[in-house]
């Protein structure tokens, strides 16, 4: 009933809200002129309001990547730190990673083991292609195997290497 003017609040042909006006004294009437004050002033509102919208949204979406990132470094320090060794070879046998204990077995730096092909590492392995070998683990999904790994100073430590096939993306 106190309601005696709606002037909708709209950004880019989308209404976001409207404006209620109650009566006026003397005589509950709107010019045209405060019509057509009120309903350019709706549109500046209107622009406030979704700005106001859209910052709340870049602030959580802020605070989640930031959460993401918190997670995601803490992982990465806790495989970084892990006491057995961990490589991550691309499917054409190229080391793409390797964590402190990988580098600390191998008597490398990261620098030195990051991007080498496995088949560079001096492992003495089971007579298997590096395809087939790709082959069983993707149909298997896990392979286990063991090898021997000729250090730099030449003395051979035997290892059980865990192979996990994962996919990413």
């Amino acid at each position: 009933d106190w309601v005696r003017l709606v002037i909708p609040l709209t950004v880019q042909d989308r209404w976001i809200g409207v404006w209620l006006f109650g009566g006026r004294d003397p005589d509950d009437f709107y010019p045209q002129a405060d019509v057509d004050l009120l309903t350019a002033l709706a549109g500046q509102v209107a622009v406030g309001l979704e700005n106001a919208r859209l910052y709340a949204d870049l602030r959580q979406r802020a605070q989640q990547l930031q959460e993401l990132y918190d997670r995601t470094r803490f992982t990465q320090f806790a495989v970084d730190h892990a006491s057995d060794a961990a490589l991550w070879v691309d499917d054409r046998g190229r080391i793409r990673y390797a964590n402190h204990a990988a580098c600390r077995l191998l008597g490398r730096t990261p620098e030195a083991v990051v991007g080498v092909w496995v088949r560079d590492l001096r492992l003495e392995v089971p007579e298997v292609t590096w395809e087939a070998f790709c082959n069983k683990l993707k149909a298997e999904g896990v392979a286990k195997v063991e090898v021997r790994y000729r250090t730099p100073e030449g003395s051979s430590i035997p290892l059980e290497l865990t192979v996990n096939r994962v996919s990413f993306g």
